[in-house]
């Protein structure tokens, strides 16, 4: 029974990231777009970071599309951001935290964190099949998001 709520939910966490996923390719096909269309060469990096923060865009993915239409990314300003954001959330998990510190809950928001990786993970590699270097895209994401 407990097999069939993780897969149901693991499911729905797989439509949801998929429908992220395609809002998210329209937003940066339109941002690219208005760069050829300027005559830019770089995709900012606030851009870059958005898609990371709002749509779950490893920044590998963004450079990768954007260099399929011969443009650049912003990566200093990508990581000047996204420390900038590592900064708040430290500040407000300090300052607010879980409201339920019981070893059980740290246990499941842990899971949650890990379970939402894995999918993330698992949704990017299959969902750009035309590239093979997907696998590697995971590890670094993750190695990006623990700097």
């Amino acid at each position: 029974m407990f097999e069939l709520v993780i897969a149901s939910e693991l499911h729905r966490e797989i439509d949801r990231f998929h429908k992220s996923l395609a809002k998210g390719s329209r937003m940066l096909e339109g941002e690219l777009a208005t760069l050829l269309d300027s005559g830019a060469r770089t995709l900012p990096g606030q851009v870059a970071f958005r898609m990371f923060d709002t749509f779950g865009f490893p920044i590998e993915l963004t450079r990768e599309v954007a260099a399929e239409k011969g443009l650049e990314v912003d990566l200093d300003g990508f990581h000047a951001r996204f420390e900038e954001h590592r900064a708040k959330s430290r500040t407000e998990r300090a300052a607010s935290g879980l409201a339920d510190q019981s070893a059980e809950s740290v246990r499941y928001h842990t899971a949650t964190h890990l379970l939402r990786r894995c999918v993330r993970c698992w949704v990017h590699t299959y969902s750009r099949r035309a590239h093979t270097s997907r696998a590697s895209v995971c590890v670094s994401t993750s190695r990006t998001r623990r700097r």
